[in-house]
């Protein structure tokens, strides 16, 4: 396996950090970035070691299916907190499943989404 790391050294600034101040106060953290480490440390995979979710994987590949659900904005009434007396949504109300990705199930947005590699995401965009 090939190893690029990305090595960018800074100098404090708008905008920027100080590299050879973070590498002072934290010595065991890396200043340079290895973009295959990080996707298999962080987003590959099944995560064992979370104490909060166990074994939990990272290409969602468990997500469910779910039915599309938008509720209704209206109010019972003044005094009211029946949800059984609401009136009808109002025409300008959308649908459950409108706009973007509204379409797409979670684990065909998640199947997706997994074959991004993390060298290949920049910052402020999305794919």
């Amino acid at each position: 396996m090939t190893t690029n790391t990305v090595d960018v050294k800074t100098e404090r600034g708008l905008g920027t950090s100080d590299t050879k101040s973070l590498s002072e106060t934290f010595p065991a953290s890396p200043t340079d970035f290895d973009p295959a480490a990080a996707m298999k440390a962080l987003l590959d995979g099944i995560q064992t070691e979370n104490p909060d979710f166990g074994a939990f994987s990272m290409d969602y590949s468990d997500s469910p299916d779910i039915e599309k659900f938008v509720p209704n904005p209206t109010s019972p009434g003044p005094g009211d907190v029946n949800p059984n007396n609401k009136g009808p949504e109002p025409q300008s109300w959308p649908p459950a499943a409108s706009g973007f990705g509204s379409q797409d199930e979670p684990k065909d947005s998640a199947s997706k989404i997994s074959e991004q590699k993390f060298d290949t995401l920049l910052p402020g965009k999305s794919s």
